[in-house]
C-alpha cells in the first residue's frame, strides 16, 4: 500500500508539472506570435519609409536638374 500511495503522489506531481509546462509553452507561443507581429509591422513601416525617402530623393534630383537649367540659362 505505501508503494501505491507513493506512486500516486509521483503521478500527481508529474501531471501538475506537465500542466505547468504546457501553460508555460502556451505563453511562450503567444509571446513569440506577438514578437513576429511586431517584427512584421516594423518591417512594413521601414519599407514604407524607404519608399517615401526614395520619392523625396527623386524629387530632389528633379529640383537639382531644374536649378541647373536655370543657372545654365542665366550664364
Amino acid at each position: 500500500r505505501p508503494r501505491i500511495v507513493s506512486s500516486e503522489n509521483k503521478l500527481r506531481l508529474a501531471l501538475e508539472l506537465t500542466l505547468t509546462s504546457e501553460e508555460a509553452v502556451q505563453k511562450l507561443k503567444e509571446a513569440l506570435g506577438d514578437a513576429w507581429k511586431e517584427s512584421d509591422s516594423s518591417a512594413l513601416r521601414e519599407q514604407l519609409v524607404q519608399e517615401k525617402l526614395q520619392e523625396v530623393l527623386i524629387k530632389c534630383d528633379g529640383l537639382g536638374d531644374i536649378s541647373s537649367g536655370l543657372t545654365d540659362d542665366a550664364a
